[in-house]
């Protein structure tokens, strides 16, 4: 073999190479876009009155879907109680059915990840049972307070209970008036997101 049929074979392995991949099957990028249009979403085949709780027979599973309403998340929708009307045929997510929002629940779950190789995490949140088991399935710990408990002793309770170094408020309005003075001086540094996720 020469030294034209020697490159001409590498030339030709290298093809091959390139043809065959690496060997994972992964979508390809223009194959991104379209693939919400592919998975299926979990919608409502009736009307459901606020307080009533989803069964099978109350959904359809059809395309398009979003990350709040796949297939995957079934187990956790299937038994919930609905927090206001559903009107027929519209795509269900779990922010309909949980008495948490799954947005602060998915978010704070983010931030968690990210800080627990320095902290230990846990959650005091209220008591909405999915919500609870979403975190702890997540691995963290939940310290529980009533729903309907705004008050600034709860809090600081559970922060001379826990004593962490940092206090991360997720919340849709913020009640608490003495906490943040609580915390200053027992030097719990602390962040609060406000209702738009921004810190």
């Amino acid at each position: 073999m020469d030294s034209k049929e020697l490159s001409e074979l590498v030339r030709q392995v290298r093809e091959l190479e390139a043809a065959m991949g690496d060997g994972r099957k992964k979508p390809a990028p223009e194959e991104a876009a379209p693939r919400q249009f592919k998975r299926r979403g979990i919608y409502t085949a009736r009307a459901i009155a606020a307080g009533e709780t989803i069964e099978r027979k109350d959904v359809h599973f059809k395309a398009p879907s979003n990350k709040q309403s796949t297939m995957a998340l079934w187990h956790r929708i299937e038994g919930s109680t609905v927090k206001q009307e559903l009107e027929e045929g519209i795509l269900v997510t779990l922010g309909e059915v949980w008495g948490v929002s799954m947005g602060h629940a998915m978010r704070s779950g983010i931030l968690a990840r990210k800080i627990a190789p320095e902290y230990e995490v846990t959650y005091l949140m209220k008591a909405y049972e999915d919500g609870q088991d979403y975190v702890r399935d997540q691995g963290f710990r939940v310290v529980s307070i009533s729903i309907d408990d705004d008050s600034d002793e709860t809090v600081i309770k559970a922060c001379k209970e826990i004593q962490p170094e940092l206090l991360i408020c997720d919340l849709i309005k913020t009640p608490y008036t003495e906490l943040f003075d609580y915390c200053r001086a027992v030097d719990i540094r602390t962040i609060v997101f406000d209702t738009k996720g921004f810190l």
